[in-house]
């Protein structure tokens, strides 16, 4: 034999004896005339020596690695009865090990098509393919090779299932692998996120569109179940039915009930349930949150006095609380509370100009701790030398909501109030508006808008800067408020009368259903 090769002797029983190691021998005899000899010996000049298989044995060399029934490359000649007579070379394999496959539960978009989480692999390397065990029942599968996709039918949503197994080349299969799917509808924002609950612009006789609105909505437990509470805690987006992200606040959260400030482009609350928009809640998500001083872009002026004494514009400025005006609950969740006897937030003189413009609304929430009742100043703008030009949304003696405007020193003051007086228990959703374009001053109570009064004058706030307070006069010298005041608001713009209507709405909460979630 050569230098670094073994003996390989082959046999029925598949046995491999290498050259050099001792092998069990019967008593030394000769050979038959055929060159036989008994069973597990053979031949070998003439005697037999060595122990093998019977008939059928062969002879030769081979150079390889390994144990046992490891991979060797040998050639060599042999005859017998089982594999008949030749030469050749050849490859020795181990044990096939059979292929892997798992899966990820798959969430899919109704009718479009999407690829199956698979995770494939064969220690040996051997190609893998795909087979359907177990077709969907609600929708398509196609394999081709090792990617498998899914197909929901038409307008179908919920659950299905497939089953599959991985097949390599030699014929080894991986045990079945069951694969949940959830079709969600086509129109899902972002499969990552979990639930959504559609948002109605019900009909309450506020008509529309109305464009630019900031709507207020409450998700409560009692509508959308603790899941979808606790899931609006880890991430929140409202989308708009053309799927844009729309701005939104959270305002407060108390008792598993949170109110959010959502700015949306339009609202067309003329028809129940026509016009809509999503929560989406839970999960992850890749939509970026628009900047929350986006909500207010459209004011100089927003205080939720929800506990909190900061403006949420950008101008985030507090306001100064004088006396004991201190945070306090209302019918509709967190305000302020004023005493009638000097209770005041004082808002500076660094507040946005409403000067020379072509319009000023304020608007407010308030509750009348002892209405009918002597004048309370809500909130007033006036120039800081004399007050001589004032711009007040008050309350007066006879329990009516007033705004008072005095436009210069040489023009009187006007006057105009709601339709009819503030009722004396619950709150009060109340704006008024001046508007320099029709030269008339208006009050509205609830969306409810009272005759319009004539301005006298073309211009009104000159500057300065005005100053400004919530709860009493600015000078602070009188008018002191008695009641809560919540969600006090400024915008350089007269608001339409239908404008009134739906943000009169959104903020008595009447504006919006919340609908169950889906999943």
């Amino acid at each position: 034999m050569r230098p670094g090769s073994f003996l390989i002797v082959v046999g029925v029983s598949g046995v491999l004896i290498a050259a050099g190691v001792a092998c069990p021998r019967s008593s030394v005899r000769p050979c038959n005339d055929d060159g036989d000899c008994l069973n597990l010996e053979v031949c070998s000049n003439g005697v037999c020596t060595s122990v093998v298989d019977g008939p059928g044995e062969g002879e030769g060399e081979g150079e390889g690695e390994g144990e046992g029934e490891g991979e060797g490359e040998g050639e060599g000649e042999g005859e017998g009865e089982g594999e008949g007579e030749g030469e050749g070379e050849g490859e020795g394999e181990g044990d096939n090990q059979p292929p892997t496959l798992s899966a990820s539960p798959l969430r899919a978009r109704a009718g479009q098509p999407t690829s199956l989480p698979l995770v494939l692999g064969d220690v040996d390397g051997d190609p893998v393919s795909l087979v359907i065990d177990t077709p969907p029942v609600s929708g398509t599968l196609a394999v081709v090779g090792i990617a498998a996709t899914y197909t929901g039918g038409a307008g179908f949503t919920g659950d299905d299932t497939v089953t599959l197994h991985a097949l390599d080349a030699r014929g080894a299969a991986s045990p079945p692998v069951i694969v949940a799917i959830h079709v969600l509808a086509q129109d899902w924002i972002d499969l990552d996120l979990q639930a959504r609950a559609r948002v109605v612009f019900t009909d309450a006789g506020t008509g529309g569109p109305v464009d630019d609105v900031v709507v207020r909505v409450t998700l409560d437990q009692a509508d959308v179940g603790p899941d979808f509470i606790a899931e609006s805690r880890i991430v929140i987006r409202f989308v708009d039915a053309d799927g844009s992200v729309l701005p939104a606040e959270l305002d407060f959260e108390i008792d598993d009930r949170r109110v959010f400030w959502v700015r949306v482009p339009s609202v067309d609350a003329s028809a129940d349930g026509r016009d809509s928009l999503w929560a989406y809640a839970g999960g992850s998500t890749s939509l970026a949150p628009v900047p929350t001083v986006d909500v207010w872009t459209a004011y100089v002026a927003v205080y939720h006095l929800g506990g909190s004494r900061i403006d949420a514009t950008g101008r985030h400025a507090p306001a100064t609380v004088v006396g004991n005006a201190a945070a306090a609950m209302g019918p509709l969740g967190p305000c302020f509370l004023f005493d009638g006897a000097g209770d005041a937030l004082v808002l500076g003189t660094d507040l946005t100009d409403v000067a020379d413009v072509a319009g000023v609304t304020m608007s407010a929430t308030i509750t009348g701790g002892a209405l009918p009742g002597p004048f309370g100043d809500v909130i007033g703008y006036s120039t800081p030398s004399s007050s001589a030009s004032r711009i007040v949304m008050t309350t007066r003696d006879d329990g009516h909501a007033m705004i008072f405007v005095r436009p210069t020193d040489a023009n009187p003051a006007v006057t105009a109030t709601g339709a009819a007086p503030l009722p004396q228990t619950g709150q009060s959703h109340v704006d008024v508006v001046a508007n320099l374009a029709d030269g008339h001053i208006r009050v509205a109570i609830g969306g409810v808008v009272g005759t319009p009064v004539a301005l006298p004058a073309t211009s009104f706030l000159p500057a300065p800067s005005p100053s400004a307070a919530i709860g009493m006069d600015e000078s602070l010298a009188s008018n002191s408020f008695n009641g809560t005041i919540d969600e006090v608001r400024v915008a350089r713009v007269a608001r339409s009368d239908e404008f009134l209507r739906v943000d009169a709405a959104s903020r008595a909460g009447t504006l919006v259903a919340v609908a169950a979630p889906e999943r």
